[in-house]
């Protein structure tokens, strides 16, 4: 597990944190954040099924570049509204069709808020803005929402 802080300059994390919360980025709701729970979120894909879904597409480059993929498997973002209680989705594996779980899942935070990701085996990293971790897919992790914030958003990565 690495965890990176001040990843993208300053005016590429402004331009992602400011397009996220203006009223022309679309946002998709999902009654679960996981396949076992009932937590609803927002959700945006920007690949998927190996191809480009967004228009939007250009504002993750910055992190792409950073990381330099062979492949790229999927990538969306997550916006949780604050509902003034902690609300934790369940464990779970970014799987996307691949049992292996050969892959690398990479969050990364776009605000500062006391929501953080939590592992199976308790370790927790804090959401801070423009940092990210990146980790092997077959650790089991989940999202726990924030209390001091409006939204809480992340970018999710999962990457050969």
């Amino acid at each position: 597990m690495k965890v990176i802080s001040s990843v993208l300059k300053k005016e590429e994390h402004e331009n992602i944190e400011n397009k996220f919360i203006s009223n022309n980025f679309p946002w998709f709701y999902s009654a679960h954040q996981s396949s076992t729970d009932n937590n609803s979120y927002l959700f945006h894909h920007f690949y998927s099924n190996n191809q480009i879904t967004s228009n939007f597409y250009y504002l993750i480059l910055p992190i792409i570049k950073i990381i330099k993929p062979v492949s790229l498997i999927n990538i969306r973002a997550n916006l949780v509204i604050n509902r003034n209680k902690v609300i934790k989705s369940a464990y779970h594996y970014d799987k996307f069709n691949n049992n292996a779980l050969d892959h690398q899942t990479l969050i990364y935070y776009v605000n500062t808020n006391n929501g953080y990701t939590e592992f199976e085996n308790k370790n927790k990293v804090n959401c801070i803005a423009n940092s990210m971790i990146i980790f092997k897919a077959n650790n089991k992790h989940r999202g726990c929402s924030q209390t001091d914030s409006d939204y809480k958003s992340v970018i999710n990565i999962n990457f050969k």
